[in-house]
């Protein structure tokens, strides 16, 4: 398979690449988390990193989309769950979450999120909710698939597969 097709196949399983997948842009971006999240680690030019992955209403098309959040949210929205102020004990969130992303998608990106006022959410929103497949479900689709692909390139950089015609007779 070659990383064109494995691409294709990704977009399509997970949302990646597509309008579908969240991604902060430049300036304010607003959503509603509606699940909890799922620690997700991958590994990129033998970099580790890890991302925590969650659903989100992004308000900007009211789509539903997975987030790879940073760490650098995530421990804002663990602070907010905590908090006396923002406090909540379960998921969808009872708010939005404003954050203003300066340089998104350069490595040097700053965010400054602000918790919204609590909001209930529609009912077409929370049928939207209510079809989610479970996060922990989403990580774990998302790592067989990182695993299957490591051991690929791991056997394709090994040399090719010895078929019949490589014995002697």
């Amino acid at each position: 398979m070659s990383v064109n097709d494995v691409l294709k196949q990704a977009e399509k399983e997970f949302g990646i690449g597509s309008k579908d997948y969240f991604k902060f842009q430049e300036g304010v971006n607003k959503f509603r988390i509606l699940s909890d999240f799922a620690a997700l680690q991958s590994e990129y030019l033998g970099r580790k990193s890890v991302k925590f992955l969650t659903w989100v209403l992004d308000r900007k098309d009211a789509k539903v989309k997975l987030a790879f959040f940073p760490y650098k949210i995530a421990k804002v929205v663990a602070e907010y769950e905590a908090g006396e102020d923002f406090g909540f004990k379960s998921f969808p969130m009872p708010y939005d979450i404003t954050v203003k992303a300066t340089n998104a998608g350069t490595k040097g990106v700053e965010y400054i999120p602000t918790p919204g006022k609590e909001v209930v959410l529609t009912s077409a929103e929370l049928a939207l909710v209510a079809e989610l497949e479970p996060i922990t479900d989403v990580r774990h689709r998302i790592s067989e698939e990182q695993a299957k692909q490591a051991d690929e390139a791991a056997h394709s950089a090994s040399g090719s597969e010895i078929t019949t015609e490589d014995l002697p007779e």
